[in-house]
């Protein structure tokens, strides 16, 4: 013992067992190449949480079902591969030595599928870029087409928001590595969806669809006194908290005061922007006609709010 330590044997241990890795490197590629190619050519979604740690991608992205699938493999893909080490012309046979090697081809394998993903994120970028330089104006041509998209017309930054949301429909390029908001989205902003409420095709949609646009600024007003609202239920949370059942019980009063006792200065402040929108204005809507509009969802909004919040 005094001549061959622990420590040492195992040290040379470690290094014999990592050598005879390194000399089969080419039946780990080859599980690899298996695993990778088996993965890439199912159907794909990303409907399901990504699970399983072997694989990890970092700071990049990939779609949950290859992930998935990646990570599911590579335990089988690793005792393949060990399986077909031979000295001699022997396979192994020993459990023991199966686990050993199983610590030291893990991590390789996992390289090599990190070089292949790393290698199929960049191509997949260049693909995205050759279809963006291939769109000649189509995409943008699609949106003029059809203004169904439009949920809010006296919103410009809804506006842009929703003209992306189609866009990402309407782009045939399923990505793998990346999410099309990340691919496509300074795209659709700088030159798909640029300026498009102010196109032709955007005012003769609306000067056809007047009672369309009657309904949608009705659907903004809604949508700017639910945000105002929620914002303001969480200024209310901050004076009466529900931070315990007792004050949860105690302050109920005081929080929905809080709420409802603003809600006419939010009608006033939401109703005044919409007055003053262009399109509102070219269409002659009455200050009493958006008025009307406000009323009948008056209700309906803050009890939603209450519940949201205050439950």
């Amino acid at each position: 013992v005094s001549y061959h330590s622990f420590q040492s044997i195992e040290s040379e241990t470690k290094q014999l067992y990592q050598s005879f890795v390194s000399a089969n490197m080419e039946l780990i590629r080859k599980e690899a190449d298996e695993t990778w190619d088996s993965c890439l050519g199912l159907p794909h979604n990303d409907d399901q949480s990504p699970t399983g740690s072997l694989f990890t991608v970092g700071d990049g992205y990939m779609i949950s079902s290859f992930y998935n699938c990646l990570n599911e493999k590579i335990p089988d893909s690793i005792k393949q591969s060990i399986r077909q080490f031979t000295i001699d012309g022997v396979n192994l046979q020993n459990a023991k030595e199966e686990l050993i090697l199983t610590r030291n081809v893990q991590p390789e394998l996992v390289k090599l599928l990190k070089i292949k993903y790393a290698d199929a994120r960049d191509k997949e970028v260049n693909d995205a870029f050759d279809y963006m330089s291939g769109d000649q104006g189509s995409l943008r041509k699609q949106l003029l087409a059809n203004f169904d998209w439009v949920k809010n017309v006296i919103d410009n930054e809804q506006i842009l928001q929703d003209c992306k949301k189609e866009g990402y429909k309407l782009i045939t390029f399923q990505p793998l590595y990346a999410q099309k908001s990340g691919l496509f989205g300074k795209y659709l902003e700088q030159n798909s969806c640029v300026n498009i409420n102010g196109t032709p095709e955007f005012n003769q949609w609306l000067e056809s669809s007047k009672e369309t646009f009657n309904d949608k600024v009705a659907t903004g007003l809604e949508d700017k006194i639910l945000e105002q609202g929620m914002n303001r239920a969480n200024e209310c949370l901050k004076q009466y908290p529900i931070d315990s059942t007792i004050n949860k019980i105690r302050y109920r009063k005081q929080r929905e005061a809080c709420l409802i006792d603003e809600w006419p200065r939010i009608e006033n402040k939401v109703l005044e922007d919409a007055s003053a929108d262009p399109l509102v204005k070219k269409f002659q809507m009455s200050k009493e006609v958006l008025k009307g509009k406000i009323e009948t969802s008056r209700r309906r909004l803050q009890v939603r709010i209450l519940k949201e919040k205050f439950n």
